[in-house]
C-alpha cells in the first residue's frame, strides 16, 4: 500500500486549490496500482470529482470504503483489471455510470453495492459472471444494462426491479431458455440484445410486456421452432433478427403482432417450405433476408399479407418449386434475388410481380428459356441470367419485357443465335453474351434491338462475321468482339452501326485487314486490333476511319511499316505499335497522323532512327521508344517534334549521345535514357533542350561528367545519374539553374572537386550514396545557395579540406530546424576552416544542428568551426578524439549544446570552451579525462547541464566549477573519485539535480550539501553507503523531492528507518528495476543483516572462542585427518541455521563444540585445538568468498541475493 500511495503522491493528484470550477476528472490509466484502499485516493476535496478513470491498472482489490468521500462523482470506469469481486459498502450516491467491463468478475451480488439511486448506466461486458443474484435491484433507475460476453446461464428474476430498463444487452453468453416472467416488468425495453447465446427454447409469451420494443436480436442461437403464442406483444418492432439458428418450421400467423417491423433477417435457418401464411403480420416489412435457409419449394400465398414489402433476398438455397401464386398481393416489391438455386421456371411465375424492376435468377440451372416465364413484369428494367446453363432460347421467350433496360446471358452454353430470339426488347439498352459457346449469330438476329447501346460477344466461338450480323444496332456504341476465334471479317459487316464508338477486336486470329473492312462506322473512337495475327497492313487499310482517335496494333507480326499504312487516320490521336517485331520504319510512314499526341513504338527491333523519321507528327506529345535494339539516333532524327513532352529511349543500345542529337525538341520536359550502356556524353548534347524538366540517365556506363556536360538545361529539376561515377569535373552541372534534386551513387568517385557542384543555384537536395570520398576540396558546394539536404548515406569521408563547405547557406530544412549531418563517415581529418562562409539562414526561430557523431577524428584544430556562426547544437560524439586544441571552437557564440560523449579525451585544458558564452549543455561522458584544470570551463556562465559520468578524474576541487555558478544538473557518476572535498559543490548556487551514483562512496557528509537550497534529485545508488542520516541529509537539502538508494551496502533494518524518514517528508525514492533481488524495503534493495553481521564482525571473538578449547586437552593428539566424516560436516552445515539467537553467549556454545568432537575421540587422534583450526579457517575461507561475491553480484550483475551463514555459526553450533 506505501509503494501504491507513493506513486500516486509522484502524480501530483492534487486540484489547483485556486481554481474556481469545482469540477475535477481524475484519470490514472495504464498503472499497477494493484489494488484501491480508503488511502489510495487521498485527494484533495473528493466531494469536487465528477469522473474517475482506473482503467489498465491490474487492479486485484478494492477496498469497501475506496471511493466513500467521492459523493458527488457522477462517471466511474474501471475497465481492463483483474477484479474477481468487487464490494463498495460507502460513497457513490450520485454515480450515474459505472463501467466494470473487461475485468474477472464471477458474480455481483446485492451487497457488493449500496443502492445507487441515480445510477442509469451499467457496463459489466466481457467478464466471467456465473450469476446477478439479486445486485439490479439497487439500481431501480437503471436505462442501460450491457453483460454481454459473459457466462450467464439463466437470467430468471434479475430485471424485476429496472422498470425503467431502455436497452438490455446480453449476447454472448450461455443463456438457454427464455421463460415467461425474465421481462415481465421492462415496460421502457427499447432494444433487446439476446445473440450469440445458446437460447434453444423461447416461452409461450416471453415477450408480452415488451410493448416498446423495436429492436430484437435472436440471431446466432439454437432456436427450432416459433409458434403463434412466441412473440405476442411486441407491438411496436421494428427490426427483427432470428438469422443463424435452427428453425425447421414457422407456425402460420407467427408474427401476426409484428405490425411495424420493417427489417426482418431469418438467413442461414433449416427451413426447407416456406407456407401459407407464414409471414402474416409483417404489415409494414420492406426487406425480407431469406438466404441460406435449405429452402426447397416456396407455397401458395407464401408473402401474402406483406403489402408494402420492396426487397426479397432469397439466394443461395434449395428451392427448386416456386408456386404460380407464391408472389401474389406484392404490389410494392422492386428487387427479387433468387440467384443460386435450382429453380424451375414454369410460365407466368412471376406475372403478379406487376411493380418487381431488378430480378436475378444467376447460378440456376434452366437448361432453356421458354415463352411466357417473364410474362407479366411489365416494369422489369434489370434481367441477371448469367451462369444458369442455358442452351437455347426460345422464340417470343423475353416478350413483354418492354421496359427491360440491361440483360447478362453471360456464362451459358448458347452456340446459335436466331433471329427473334430478342424479340420484345425494344429498350434493351445492355446485352451480354459473354463466354457462351456461340458459333453462329443468324441474319437480323438484333434487328428489334434498337436502342441497345452495349454489346458484349467475348469469349465465344465466331470465327466470322458476316454482313448482317448487327443489322438493325442502329444506337450501338460499344461492340466487345476480342477473345473469339474471328480469322475474317466481310467488308460491309459494321455497315449500319452509325453510332458505334468502340470496337474491340483484340485477341482474335486476324491475319489481313483488308480495305472497307470498316467501312459504315462514322462515329468510331476507339479500335483495338492487338493480341492478333496480323502480318501486314495494306495501304488505306483504315481509309474512312477519320474520326478515330485510337488504335491499337500490340502484339502483332509487322516487321515494317509501309507508306501509307495509316491513311485516313486524321483524327488519330494514340496509336500503339509496340510489340510488333518492327525493324525498319519507312520514310514518311507516319505521314497524315497530323493529329498523333501519343506514339508506342516500345519492345521492336528497331536499330537505327533516320533523320526526319518522325516528319508530320507536329502535334506529338510523348514518344515511347525503350525496349528496342537502337544503336544510333541521327542527326535530326526527331526533327519537326516541337511539340514532345515525353520521350523514352530506355532499354537500348546507345553508347553516344552526340551534338544535336535531340535537335528540335524544344517542348521536351521528361527524357528517359536509362539503360542505353551510354559510356560518353559530349558537351552540348542536350543543347536546345531548353525546357527539360526531368533527365533519367540510370543504369549506363558514363564515368566522367565533363564540364558543360548539361549544357542548354535551364529548366532541369530532376536529374538521375548512373551509378559508377569516376570524376566529375568542375562546372560539369553548371548550367542547370532549376534543378532542384540530384542523387548521386558512386561507390568509385574519390574526390569532389572544387567547383564540382557549381552552377546549381536552386538546388534543394543533394544525396550522395555509397562511395568512398577521400576528399571534399574547398569550394566543392560553392554557390549552392538554396540547398536544404545534403545527405551522405553509406559513404566514407576521409578528409574535409578548408573552405569546402563555402557556399552552402543552409543544410536540412524540417520543421523549423537547420541541420548538417555528417555523421557515420568515417570522417578522419578535418581541416580548419571547412566551413568558412558556410552561412545558416537566421530566421529568428530555427535551431541549427551540426552532427558529425560517429565519425574517426582524433583532434579538434583552433578554427575548425569557423564559419558556423549561427550554430546552436554540435555534435561529436562516438569519435575518437584525444585532444582539443586552444581556440576550436572559435566564433560559435550562440551554441547552446556540446556533445564530446564517447571520445578518449583525457585532459581538459583551461579556457577549451572559452568562446562558448551561450552553451547550456556540455557533455563530456565516457571519455577517459584524469584531469580537470583550474579554468576549463572558463566563460561557460551559462552553463545549467554538465556531464562527466563515466570518466577517470583523479582529483576534483571547487576552483574547477569557478564560473559555473548557475549549473542546474551535474552528472558525477562513475568517474572514481576517491574522495570529496567538502566545498566541491559549494559554488553552485542553482543545482537541482546531482548524480553521485556508481561510485565508491561510503558515507554522505551532509556537508557537501550546506548551500543547496535547490537540489530536488539526488542520485546516490550503486556506491558503498554503509549508513545514511536522513534528518541531518534533509536539513542540508530542504527541497529534496527525490533520492535513489539502490545497491549499496545499507542493511534492511537501517533502511527501514530511512525510508520511514523520507516517506514522512514527501520524498520519493525510485525503486529497483532488478526484478530478482530479494532483500527489499518498499522497492528499495538492501543488505541482509546476517550479511552486515559478517561484515562486521571483528577476528577477536574469533580468537577467544579458540583459546577455551584447551579445557579438552583430554583428546589424544595423533589422527588420520580423513576420519573427520561426511557425517561431522553436515551436522556443522546445519548449524548455520540456528546460530543467530546463541552469538552472545560465546562461551557456553564453544564447550557445547568440544563435547561435539569428544564423541569421535575413539577414532579421532589429532587433538581438539587443531581439528578446529583446520575446520574454522576453513570456514572463513568460504565465508568470505561467499560474502564478497554476493556483495559483487548484488551490486555489478542483479543477481538474486543467497544468505551467506556467517563464521561464528559454525563454531558455536550444537550437533
Amino acid at each position: 500500500m506505501e509503494e501504491i500511495e507513493s506513486t500516486l503522491r509522484s502524480m501530483h493528484l492534487k486540484p489547483n486549490s485556486n481554481v474556481e470550477s469545482r469540477c475535477f476528472n481524475l484519470d490514472i490509466s495504464y498503472s499497477s496500482l494493484g489494488r484501491i484502499t480508503s488511502t489510495t485516493l487521498a485527494v484533495e476535496r473528493p466531494e469536487d470529482y465528477r469522473e474517475i478513470r482506473l482503467d489498465r491498472n491490474n487492479i486485484s482489490l478494492i477496498e469497501e470504503d475506496a471511493f466513500g468521500n467521492f459523493e458527488n462523482l457522477q462517471r466511474l470506469f474501471m475497465t481492463d483489471n483483474q477484479l474477481v469481486s468487487i464490494k463498495v459498502t460507502n460513497g457513490l450516491k450520485q454515480l450515474e455510470l459505472l463501467e466494470l467491463t473487461s475485468n474477472k468478475l464471477l458474480s455481483l451480488g446485492s451487497s457488493d453495492f449500496p443502492k445507487l439511486t441515480n445510477l442509469t448506466k451499467l457496463k459489466l461486458s466481457h467478464n466471467k459472471l456465473t450469476t446477478l443474484e439479486n445486485s439490479l435491484c439497487n439500481f431501480e433507475q437503471l436505462e442501460e444494462l450491457s453483460v454481454h460476453h459473459n457466462e450467464l446461464t439463466t437470467i430468471e428474476g434479475y430485471f424485476r426491479c429496472n422498470k425503467r430498463l431502455k436497452l438490455l444487452d446480453l449476447s454472448y453468453n450461455r443463456i438457454a431458455r427464455i421463460s415467461s416472467n425474465v421481462f415481465k416488468n421492462l415496460y421502457e425495453l427499447v432494444n433487446l440484445v439476446l445473440n450469440k447465446n445458446q437460447i434453444s427454447f423461447l416461452d409461450n409469451q416471453a415477450f408480452v410486456n415488451l410493448g416498446k420494443l423495436e429492436g430484437l436480436h435472436l440471431d446466432h442461437n439454437r432456436i427450432f421452432v416459433v409458434n403463434r403464442t412466441t412473440f405476442v406483444g411486441l407491438k411496436s418492432l421494428r427490426y427483427f433478427h432470428l438469422n443463424n439458428n435452427s428453425l425447421e418450421d414457422i407456425e402460420p400467423y407467427s408474427f401476426s403482432d409484428f405490425k411495424n417491423v420493417v427489417y426482418f433477417d431469418i438467413k442461414q435457418n433449416n427451413l426447407k417450405v416456406i407456407n401459407t401464411d407464414a409471414l402474416r403480420g409483417f404489415d409494414s416489412l420492406e426487406l425480407i433476408n431469406l438466404p441460406q435457409l435449405s429452402v426447397e419449394k416456396i407455397e401458395r400465398h407464401a408473402f401474402i399479407g406483406l403489402p408494402n414489402l420492396k426487397t426479397i433476398y432469397a439466394s443461395d438455397n434449395k428451392i427448386r418449386k416456386i408456386d404460380r401464386e407464391a408472389f401474389i398481393n406484392l404490389p410494392n416489391l422492386r428487387s427479387l434475388y433468387l440467384d443460386g438455386n435450382q429453380i424451375n421456371l414454369i410460365p407466368f411465375m412471376f406475372s403478379q410481380l406487376k411493380q418487381l424492376t431488378y430480378l436475378t435468377l444467376k447460378g440456376n440451372n434452366f437448361g432453356r428459356i421458354d415463352s411466357d416465364i417473364f410474362a407479366g413484369l411489365d416494369n422489369l428494367r434489370w434481367l441477371d441470367l448469367q451462369d444458369c446453363s442455358i442452351i437455347s432460347i426460345s422464340v417470343g421467350a423475353f416478350y413483354g419485357l418492354h421496359n427491360l433496360n440491361h440483360l447478362d446471358l453471360g456464362v451459358n452454353f448458347l452456340e446459335e443465335i436466331e433471329a427473334h430470339n430478342f424479340v420484345g426488347l425494344q429498350k434493351l439498352e445492355f446485352l451480354s453474351l459473354r463466354d457462351n459457346q456461340v458459333h453462329k449469330i443468324e441474319s437480323s438476329s438484333f434487328y428489334e434491338l434498337e436502342i441497345l447501346g452495349n454489346l458484349n460477344l467475348t469469349g465465344n466461338k465466331i470465327d466470322k462475321l458476316d454482313k448482317d450480323t448487327f443489322e438493325g444496332l442502329r444506337q450501338l456504341s460499344k461492340l466487345n468482339l476480342s477473345h473469339l476465334s474471328i480469322n475474317f471479317v466481310d467488308p460491309g459487316t459494321f455497315i449500319g452501326l452509325e453510332n458505334v464508338k468502340d470496337i474491340d477486336l483484340s485477341y482474335n486470329n486476324l491475319t489481313l485487314i483488308n480495305e472497307n473492312t470498316f467501312a459504315g462506322l462514322p462515329k468510331l473512337v476507339n479500335l483495338s486490333l492487338e493480341n492478333n495475327q496480323i502480318t501486314f497492313l495494306e495501304g488505306n487499310t483504315f481509309l474512312g476511319l477519320n474520326t478515330v482517335e485510337f488504335l491499337s496494333l500490340k502484339n502483332n507480326i509487322i516487321r515494317i511499316i509501309e507508306k501509307n499504312a495509316f491513311n485516313g487516320l486524321g483524327s488519330l490521336k494514340k496509336l500503339n505499335l509496340s510489340r510488333l517485331s518492327i525493324n525498319k520504319i519507312e520514310a514518311d510512314s507516319l505521314i497524315g497522323l497530323s493529329n498523333l499526341e501519343i506514339l508506342d513504338l516500345s519492345c521492336n527491333n528497331i536499330e537505327i532512327l533516320p533523320s526526319n523519321v518522325f516528319c508530320g507528327l507536329f502535334k506529338l506529345k510523348e514518344l515511347y521508344l525503350q525496349n528496342n535494339t537502337i544503336k544510333q539516333i541521327n542527326q535530326y532524327a526527331f526533327k519537326g517534334l516541337h511539340q514532345l513532352e515525353i520521350l523514352n529511349l530506355s532499354q537500348n543500345n546507345v553508347a553516344l549521345l552526340t551534338d544535336k542529337a535531340f535537335f528540335g525538341l524544344t517542348s521536351l520536359k521528361k527524357l528517359n535514357l536509362s539503360g542505353l550502356n551510354i559510356i560518353n556524353i559530349e558537351s552540348h548534347a542536350f543543347e536546345g533542350l531548353e525546357h527539360l524538366e526531368t533527365l533519367d540517365l540510370t543504369k549506363n556506363k558514363v564515368t566522367n561528367l565533363l564540364t558543360n556536360t548539361f549544357a542548354g538545361l535551364e529548366n532541369l529539376r530532376n536529374l538521375y545519374l548512373n551509378h559508377g561515377l569516376d570524376i566529375i569535373s568542375g562546372f560539369a552541372f553548371m548550367g542547370l539553374q532549376y534543378l532542384r534534386e540530384l542523387k548521386i551513387n558512386s561507390p568509385r568517385i574519390s574526390k569532389i572537386d572544387t567547383n564540382g557542384f557549381s552552377g546549381m543555384p536552386r538546388l534543394r537536395y543533394l544525396i550522395i550514396d555509397n562511395s568512398q570520398i577521400d576528399t571534399i576540396s574547398s569550394y566543392a558546394f560553392q554557390d549552392l545557395y538554396s540547398l536544404e539536404i545534403i545527405v551522405f548515406t553509406n559513404c566514407t569521408i576521409r578528409t574535409i579540406e578548408s573552405k569546402a563547405f563555402t557556399g552552402i547557406q543552409n543544410g536540412l530544412s524540417i520543421n523549423n530546424q537547420r541541420n548538417l549531418i555528417l555523421k557515420k563517415l568515417s570522417i578522419e581529418n578535418l581541416k580548419p576552416g571547412a566551413f568558412t562562409n558556410f552561412t545558416f539562414l537566421n530566421d529568428g526561430f530555427a535551431t541549427f544542428l551540426l552532427d558529425m557523431s560517429f565519425n574517426k577524428l582524433t583532434n579538434l584544430y583552433a578554427h575548425n568551426f569557423e564559419g558556423l556562426t549561427n550554430l546552436t547544437r554540435l555534435n561529436l560524439g562516438s569519435n575518437r578524439i584525444k585532444s582539443i586544441k586552444s581556440l576550436s571552437f572559435f566564433g560559435l557564440k550562440h551554441l547552446t549544446s556540446l556533445d564530446l560523449t564517447n571520445n578518449t579525451l583525457g585532459i581538459i585544458l583551461a579556457n577549451t570552451f572559452e568562446d562558448l558564452v551561450a552553451l547550456n549543455n556540455l557533455d563530456l561522458s565516457f571519455n577517459q579525462i584524469t584531469t580537470l584544470l583550474s579554468n576549463c570551463f572558463f566563460n561557460l556562465e551559462q552553463l545549467k547541464n554538465l556531464n562527466l559520468r563515466f570518466n577517470k578524474i583523479k582529483n576534483l576541487d571547487s576552483a574547477v566549477f569557478r564560473n559555473l555558478s548557475y549549473l542546474q544538473k551535474l552528472d558525477l557518476s562513475g568517474t572514481q573519485l576517491p574522495k570529496y572535498p567538502n566545498d566541491l559543490f559549494s559554488i553552485f548556487r542553482s543545482l537541482t539535480h546531482l548524480n553521485m551514483s556508481h561510485n565508491k562512496i561510503s558515507q554522505i557528509n551532509p556537508l557537501w550539501f550546506s548551500s543547496q537550497n535547490f537540489l530536488t534529485h539526488l542520485y546516490i545508488n550503486n556506491n558503498k553507503i554503509f549508513n545514511l542520516n536522513a534528518q541531518l541529509l534533509l536539513q542540508a537539502l530542504p527541497n529534496l523531492t527525490s533520492i535513489d538508494l539502490n545497491d549499496n551496502m545499507i542493511s534492511c533494518p537501517k533502511l527501514k528507518q530511512i525510508l520511514v524518514v523520507f516517506y514522512e517528508n514527501g520524498v520519493h525514492y525510485s525503486k529497483t528495476q532488478d526484478d530478482f533481488a530479494t532483500d527489499k524495503i518498499d522497492g528499495i534493495t538492501c543488505r541482509p543483516i546476517e550479511e552486515t553481521q559478517l561484515d562486521n564482525f571483528e577476528v577477536a571473538l574469533m580468537e577467544a572462542a579458540l583459546n577455551n578449547t584447551n579445557s579438552t586437552n583430554h583428546f589424544e593428539n595423533s589422527t588420520e585427518i580423513s576420519i573427520l566424516t561426511v557425517y561431522l560436516i553436515k551436522r556443522l552445515i546445519e548449524s548455520l541455521k540456528v546460530i543467530h539467537k546463541k552469538f552472545d553467549d560465546q562461551n557456553k556454545i564453544i564447550c557445547e563444540d568440544a563435547s561435539l568432537f569428544s564423541n569421535a575421540q575413539s577414532n579421532n587422534k589429532i587433538s581438539i585445538f587443531e581439528a578446529l583450526l583446520i575446520i574454522i579457517c576453513i570456514l572463513i575461507c568460504i565465508g568470505k568468498i561467499i560474502s564478497v561475491s554476493k556483495r559483487y553480484c548484488n551490486r555489478e550483475s542483479n543477481n538474486k541475493v543467497r544468505r551467506t551463514p556467517s563464521n561464528i555459526e559454525l563454531i558455536n553450533a550444537t550437533m
